[in-house]
């Protein structure tokens, strides 16, 4: 059996591997006491062949993780780190290490499904949306906050807005919450939609797009774009590049 994490801003995720058979859709937030974390989510697991993470905690987050690995089950965690190539993607960033193992292992996990100029849309704590080409050259891609940190800075930085987030019912809204909540998500959609209609403009072709991350559930329903939901991407490209190994 093979582990897959994802350690991402805000959540833990990961999925299993063994015998081809995928069993995924585990998610925990990033919380106290680390090793409780570890033991929470992953204690119940027989020891597994291999373990492929990417990780955006920082060096403290993967030193823990490698520790608890290697007590518990006497098994060295294998970390994703950006490349200039990795299973056939060339990756164009000014510098590849600046890039986000999450964004990097996305890209892979998106060509495992299909071929042609792919775009990713990472709605997490932060959202990215990146290009691909169809000759697998990474393009690049923006950044913007995601759903919490556009929420949470409004309430930080603008007097009389301290209303606690609401689900958002109409884009009118009638309370200062609700329309705390218009704003955030349909600017936010339309910030998405406006970025992929730039790339595609200056890619002069149309993108297979792919959303993914812990609230593309909830944005994609307010993108004009066509969307295909990955919830798993970042998970789908560990496997990959395990698989290449």
């Amino acid at each position: 059996m093979n582990l897959l994490i994802d350690v991402g801003n805000s959540y833990v995720k990961w999925a299993t591997v063994e015998d081809g058979h995928w069993d995924g859709g585990y998610r925990t937030a990033i919380s106290g006491a680390i090793s409780e974390l570890f033991e929470s989510c992953w204690g119940y697991l027989p020891a597994p062949r291999r373990i492929m993470v990417s990780n955006v905690q920082g060096e403290q987050f993967e030193s823990d993780l490698v520790k608890w690995c290697q007590s518990y089950w006497r098994v060295r965690p294998m970390f994703l780190e950006p490349t200039e190539t990795a299973c056939g993607i060339v990756n164009n960033y000014h510098n590849h290490k600046q890039l986000g193992p999450d964004r990097w292992a996305a890209l892979i996990g998106a060509r495992t499904l299909a071929d042609g100029a792919l775009g990713v849309i990472d709605c997490g704590t932060a959202i990215t949306v990146d290009a691909l080409s169809a000759d697998n050259v990474f393009l690049g891609g923006a950044i913007l906050p995601g759903l919490k940190l556009a929420h949470d800075s409004l309430l930080t930085n603008t007097r009389g807005v301290n209303e606690s987030e609401s689900d958002l019912v109409s884009v009118l809204g009638r309370s200062t919450a609700d329309c705390v909540g218009s704003g955030v998500y349909y600017g936010l959609a339309g910030g998405i939609d406006r970025l992929v209609s730039e790339i595609e403009k200056t890619l002069v072709q149309r993108l297979r797009l792919y959303v993914t991350g812990g609230d593309a559930i909830r944005l994609q329903p307010l993108l004009t774009a066509q969307t295909i939901l990955e919830p798993e991407l970042v998970l789908k490209g560990l496997l990959e590049v395990l698989n290449r190994l």
